[in-house]
C-alpha cells in the first residue's frame, strides 16, 4: 500500500468517521432536545397542578373563616319546622329574666290566638308563601320589673335570628309595685320553607 492509497483511505475514514459522528451528534441533540422539551411540559403541567393545588388550600381556609357565617345565616332564617324554637327563644328569655310572657299568633290585627304549646304554634303557622320564605308574626306581652322586662327586650333584639320588631308599647301596671311594666310588642320571624 502506497502512502497516497494510505493518505487517500485515511481521509475517507476520517471523512465516514466525522459523518458518522455528526449523525449521531445530530441524533443526541434532538433526542435530548425532545427529552427537555418533554420535561418543560411535564414541569407547566406540574406547576398548574401546584397552583390548584395552593388554589384548594386558600379555599378551604376561607371556607374555614366563613363557615360561622353561615352557620349564623342557617339560624337566622330557620327552616319551617324549627318554627317551635322561637317560642322556646322567648320563653327561656323570659324564664331567665323573671318576667311572665304571653305569646299570641295573629294573622290580622284583630285576630289572635294564644300560643300554649310549640305545636300550637306550628298548627297556625302561616302558609302564605311571600318570595323564598314564610313569616311568622306573634304578639307577645312580658310583664315584670322595669330592669328585667327590658333586659328581655334586649335579648331579644341581640338574638341571632333575623327578626322584625314592631308596635312596641310600654303601660305601667295599676296596682303593682312602682317599677312593674307592662311590654307589648310584635315580632315577625322568617322561616325557610
Amino acid at each position: 500500500m502506497t502512502p497516497k492509497k494510505f493518505f487517500n483511505l485515511l481521509v475517507i475514514i476520517v471523512v465516514v468517521l466525522s459523518f458518522l459522528g455528526f449523525g449521531i451528534s445530530f441524533y443526541l441533540w434532538t433526542y435530548l432536545k425532545k427529552i427537555s422539551q418533554e420535561n418543560y411540559q411535564k414541569e407547566v403541567v406540574l406547576g398548574r397542578f401546584t397552583e390548584k393545588v395552593y388554589a384548594l388550600e386558600n379555599l378551604k381556609r376561607n371556607f374555614q373563616k366563613i363557615k360561622p357565617l353561615s352557620q349564623d345565616i342557617l339560624l337566622a332564617f330557620p327552616k319551617e319546622k324549627d318554627s317551635e324554637e322561637v317560642l322556646r327563644f322567648l320563653e327561656e328569655n323570659a324564664v331567665t329574666n323573671s318576667v311572665s310572657l304571653e305569646v299570641y299568633r295573629y294573622e290580622e290585627p284583630n285576630d289572635k290566638k294564644k300560643v300554649e304549646t310549640p305545636s300550637d304554634l306550628v298548627l297556625i303557622q302561616t302558609r302564605k308563601k311571600d318570595g323564598d320564605y314564610y313569616e311568622l308574626t306573634l304578639l307577645f306581652t312580658a310583664e315584670g320589673p322595669y330592669k328585667d322586662v327590658l333586659s328581655f327586650f334586649k335579648n331579644v333584639e341581640a338574638s341571632k335570628r333575623l327578626m322584625t320588631v314592631k308596635n312596641v308599647d310600654i303601660t305601667k301596671i295599676e296596682g303593682a309595685s312602682k317599677d312593674t311594666i307592662k311590654l307589648t310588642s310584635s315580632i315577625s320571624v322568617y322561616l325557610k320553607p
